[in-house]
């Protein structure tokens, strides 16, 4: 009896170390350590699940990049630019809700796939989105982001594959023009970005 007992702890244990294990290699692989958000591997493993199957209806793919990173790198320094992907990253994150996949697909870009997400929605999602943003343009961080945000909706009208809708997406991207939400102008006055962990506590 004694060593069925100890058999089976020994089970048990081993599971979790082989979870855990199992969990830190899917961090180190896909996770993208600047953003904290499913890195360009995951990007691509995520559409690939959609290859050769129906998409839900409705579905929405929606693209966004940070268009003046360059610009904030060179004015404050790639800390502070770091700082600002980080603030982004985190805003785009909170504003999911649970729609979907939200994650890194590098060169500044997101890339967002939400099931059973239509119009109304992906035009929610893209208003809380700008209100964030322009809470933080507003702060007086010495630092505005301007960014693009485009989508694409299935509809029975139009039928299409993940990789038509991501494409079709991404072609949106380049020729849209960017956004920079909030009221006040540029501060005179350059001061560092807080930290994403500060930045996340007012939220």
């Amino acid at each position: 009896m004694i060593v069925v007992v100890v058999f089976f702890l020994m089970g048990c244990v081993g599971s979790i170390v082989i979870g855990r294990v199992l969990d830190i290699l899917d961090y180190k692989f896909y996770v993208d350590p600047l953003t904290k958000l499913p890195n360009r591997a995951k990007c691509d493993s995520e559409i690939a699940r959609y290859d050769g199957v129906a998409l839900p209806m409705p579905f929405t793919c929606m693209v966004v990049a940070i268009d003046n990173l360059n610009e904030i790198n060179a004015t404050l320094g790639r800390e502070n630019g770091n700082e600002v992907m980080r603030i982004f990253a985190n805003y785009l994150k909170e504003c999911n809700q649970g729609m979907g996949f939200v994650g890194y697909n590098g060169g500044m870009q997101f890339i967002c796939l939400f099931p059973k997400c239509d119009e109304q929605m992906a035009v929610y999602y893209q208003s809380l989105v700008e209100r964030m943003v322009g809470e933080f343009n507003d702060a007086g961080y010495g630092v505005r982001i301007r960014y693009k945000i485009v989508y694409s909706c299935l509809s029975a009208e139009k039928p299409s594959t993940m990789r038509e809708m991501l494409g079709a997406t991404m072609r949106k991207v380049r020729t849209a023009e960017a956004v920079t939400p909030g009221k006040t102008q540029d501060s005179q006055h350059v001061t560092n970005v807080p930290s994403a962990e500060k930045e996340g506590e007012k939220t």
